[in-house]
């Protein structure tokens, strides 16, 4: 009997040494995966403020366009 709950005993102690092994893989995992998702959202936020300022760009050059189109449509009925 005390054989047995000694085998028993060293069973349930490598369950809980391999589960603790996998845990701590698991919880690397996540950890990885945490920093990769925070890096993507900064490459998303940096994105989002490129589009932005190229996006003004693209309006004041219309606007400069539209500015220079009028001018010279003006400029040729003189």
């Amino acid at each position: 009997m005390e054989t047995q709950n000694l085998s028993t005993e060293r069973d349930e102690m490598e369950v809980n040494e391999r589960h603790s092994v996998h845990l701590s893989q698991l919880q690397q995992h996540l950890d990885s995966l945490e920093e990769e998702l925070l890096q993507l959202r900064t490459a998303t936020e940096q994105q989002a403020v490129q589009y932005q300022m190229l996006l003004d760009i693209k309006t004041r050059l219309e606007m400069e366009i539209a500015e220079y189109r009028r001018l010279l449509d003006g400029g040729g009925a003189r």
